[in-house]
């Protein structure tokens, strides 16, 4: 047996499955994948077990203290095949819950051993440990360093550090958050949208997202069976406002009836080889714009939060991490606040065009209340053109036509950009 990248994935699916379902509670799905014969070396004083039933018992009854409160983070995975077995071994930062704060608990190791037990990927074998903090590169034991508070000084002194790069991670995060939120204030016309697009993809890019593709919304219009799109692509440093069909392919249509569920509703997508080649296939049949970095890209990933009728979304070259994921998803109560400016603009530019339509027809009336015999027609005709153009109609001529039904005669008054035409 060899190690392949086929092998490898199906045993990294395995494994990290193991530990959702271990950092979720889901003991039914963890003891699922124990071997019966399992042994367990845990960083706990009574987490030692030789068999499936007791490692289940004290999971089952500690799940609590780890669901949905602890995290590991900065993991870095090896492995190595050991006969018919795969040894995996892991490091990575374990963050626990503490009073709505995520506070660093400790570096661990891990070492887990995986094997194919009636068809199927089982743990056999768990070790972990935390490193001893007494010692320095090159020794086994701190001989020289027993004392309790010198001990006690350093773990304080790393946690600290540690606290102090994390509260600037969040004064940094809430900086990008506080930039997306003044340009949405200082929004004036709707196509300002853009704006919001362009900052979101900046911010996320200096917080260290790499492989950003676009920053995009959907403002949807469920009779028409279209949404509206305005995103920006960082690559490219361009900007598109689309009217997007939602109807024509199911990829989207499934996008579309998912985000109009309502508020909450999340769509992930990822797009690779044939599938990827043919959406870019199918892209360039439409009015959207069809980007070619993702030809060479090692997938298309996308990543849209639903507010109701409007959803935000970004895609990137390459998949995101869960922290990135769960950054971007802060972007979105800043994003509704754009949204209702949005909305505001949108009716404040409804009303004034009413307005204007209002105005121009009391100006035509007021034309056609001033004619003091038949032949002033012609006036009101090229009151009719002008203001139609104000309002942005494209018009060549304009006219009246009167049908004489004696003689069967036409009467016609014409107005164009040069006025009253004979």
């Amino acid at each position: 047996m060899k190690l392949t990248k086929k092998l490898e994935a199906e045993v990294l699916k395995v494994y990290h499955s193991y530990w959702n379902a271990y950092l979720k509670g889901d003991i039914k799905t963890l003891a699922s994948y124990f071997d019966h014969a399992i042994t367990v070396f845990g960083t706990a004083k009574g987490e030692v077990f030789t068999n499936k039933k007791a490692a289940e018992k004290f999971y089952k009854a500690t799940a609590h203290q780890m669901s949905g409160k602890a995290e590991m983070r900065k993991r870095k995975i090896t492995l190595k095949l050991v006969g018919t077995a795969v040894l995996i071994y892991e490091q990575f930062d374990l963050y626990v819950l503490t009073q709505k704060e995520w506070m660093f608990y400790g570096h661990v190791r891990m070492t887990s051993m995986v094997e194919q037990k009636d068809g199927s990927w089982k743990v056999v074998l768990q070790h972990a440990s935390f490193p001893d903090n007494r010692t320095d590169e090159g020794d086994q034991i701190a001989t020289e360093k027993i004392k309790a508070e010198n001990l006690q000084l350093r773990d304080a002194v790393k946690r600290r550090t540690i606290e102090l790069e994390n509260k600037n991670r969040e004064l940094e995060i809430e900086a990008s958050l506080e930039r997306v939120r003044a340009v949405a204030m200082g929004m004036k016309k709707a196509d300002d949208m853009l704006n919001i697009c362009r900052t979101i993809s900046q911010q996320l890019a200096k917080l260290g997202v790499k492989e950003i593709r676009n920053v995009q919304t959907a403002i949807f219009y469920q009779t028409r069976g279209t949404y509206m799109n305005y995103e920006y692509y960082a690559k490219h440093d361009k900007t598109f406002i689309t009217e997007v069909g939602f109807k024509n392919h199911k990829l989207q249509l499934a996008f579309a009836n998912k985000m109009m569920k309502g508020p909450n509703e999340e769509v992930l997508e990822n797009l690779k080889g044939k599938k990827l080649q043919d959406w870019y296939t199918y892209q360039k049949t439409t009015n959207q714009f069809a980007d070619k970095y993702i030809l060479k890209a090692h997938s298309l990933n996308y990543y849209w939060y639903s507010l109701g009728p409007v959803a935000l979304g970004t895609s990137t070259y390459y998949p995101l991490t869960k922290e990135e994921t769960d950054l971007f998803k802060r972007f979105l109560k800043v994003f509704e606040l754009a949204y209702r400016r949005y909305l505001d603009i949108e009716k404040a530019e409804a009303q004034t065009r009413e307005a204007q339509i209002e105005a121009a027809l009391e100006r035509v009336r007021s034309r056609s209340m001033a004619m003091h015999d038949s032949s002033e027609i012609g006036k009101v005709i090229v009151s009719v053109y002008s203001e139609l153009t104000k309002l942005d109609a494209h018009l060549d001529r304009c006219f009246f036509m009167i049908v004489n039904s004696e003689n069967l005669g036409i009467n016609w008054w014409m107005a164009g950009e040069e006025g009253l035409l004979d």
